[in-house]
């Protein structure tokens, strides 16, 4: 018996297969969420947040993705994460409504913003491009994996309670 369509679907399903893990895993929501933070940390003028501390000024990176060279980031905080850290009471958690900003560049070039916001359901991560173009967005693996060493899923800088022993 003749079966000629057998071997068009096996490869149908093989480009299909093959175009699914080619996308990025962002989904429509995801990219909405990510170019609404974008233009909010923009029209809030993020650069004249208070900077992160230690962080008062471009600080190298401790690498945790491949790169070829050393990576500098600054880092800038919004007013809720500066209140708590200047009140200094101990907390086990960031509140909700605390976001951090940091640039990343590759020696003097700026390479992209990374920002992360505590929301009601936990903290998103966003990466744009210099360009403004969403690298990726929501709650990805890579970040969660990572921030889950911090406290309450920040790493570059500790609750009040352990400013003093980094």
């Amino acid at each position: 018996m003749y079966q000629g369509g057998k071997p068009i679907r096996v490869l149908l399903i093989i480009l299909l297969v093959l175009s699914f893990f080619s996308l990025s895993f962002m989904t429509l929501s995801d990219l909405k969420v990510a170019d609404e933070l974008y233009d909010r940390i923009h029209e809030l003028n993020y650069k004249e947040f208070a900077r992160a501390p230690g962080f008062e000024e471009r600080t190298l990176a401790i690498q945790h993705h491949k790169s070829d060279g050393d990576m500098y980031v600054d880092i800038y905080m919004n007013e809720v994460l500066e209140k708590v850290l200047e009140a200094s009471e101990p907390i086990e958690q960031w509140p909700v409504g605390s976001l951090f900003v940091k640039e990343t560049y590759a020696d003097e070039e700026f390479v992209h913003i990374v920002a992360s916001e505590k929301r009601e359901d936990g903290w998103v991560f966003m990466q744009w491009r210099t360009d403004g173009v969403a690298e990726f967005a929501g709650k990805p693996q890579v970040c969660l994996n990572c921030h889950m060493k911090g406290d309450d899923m920040v790493r570059a800088f500790r609750f009040p309670q352990y400013q003093k022993s980094k």
